[in-house]
């Protein structure tokens, strides 16, 4: 599933979503249709990923641009074009049991890639790939008639290396249960961080 981000002139860029594209007009219109057959409708994963997409926060100058939009089926990465794609996914939370006795409703993983270029910041290299995730809970078991809520927000900053700084937190911390995020990144190295705080003003 591939999300298309806008840009507004700012000294940090918020990219605001603009389009979904996951499924053909004939999907859509099949809410029932389970193309990865994981138990979630295509059309409950794009209602989800569209509702908690984040709000990524770019530095007007950052030397890569904007994520990119990588050329599909072909074994070496390949950038087709710059133009602020996010790719996400979702995926139900296994249970210990398939039908649990303590009445917990039904939760999702749901990830968002932002893919770039390059890494320019020190020991830059070509292609750099980064993500944010959050785990959303159903109101109820009937979840193409629930409401969703976010839970916790992970993001992802020089995860597994020895500068691993990744960072989860609580959604009604962040003021984003029923919405996406705001996510700083950090400018060349393109690390994700939930506060500005912790977000490196240079690379």
């Amino acid at each position: 599933m591939r999300l298309v981000l806008g840009l507004t002139a700012a000294a940090l860029l918020f990219l605001p979503v603009k389009d979904l594209y996951c499924q053909t007009p004939a999907e859509s219109a099949a809410t029932s249709i389970d193309s990865d057959a994981d138990g979630l409708s295509d059309a409950l994963e794009q209602r989800l990923l569209e509702q908690f997409a984040p709000r990524f926060m770019v530095g007007r100058h950052d030397c890569s641009g904007v994520p990119a939009e990588f050329a599909p089926n072909l074994s070496a990465p390949t950038v087709e074009v710059e133009d602020g794609t996010i790719y996400g996914q979702a995926f139900p939370v296994a249970r210990k049991t398939p039908e649990p006795e303590d009445g917990s409703e039904p939760e999702v993983e749901l990830h968002y890639y932002h893919l770039w270029r390059r890494d320019c910041g020190e020991h830059g290299h070509p292609l750099d790939t980064e993500h944010v995730a959050v785990l959303v809970r159903a109101s109820q078991s009937d979840t193409a008639q629930a409401t969703w809520k976010a839970i916790y927000w992970y993001a992802a900053a020089h995860e597994q290396t020895v500068c691993d700084v990744s960072q989860i937190a609580r959604a009604s911390t962040l003021h984003a249960e029923d919405k996406g995020a705001k996510v700083w990144i950090s400018p060349g190295k393109h690390a994700s961080y939930l506060d500005e705080r912790h977000c490196p003003p240079t690379s």
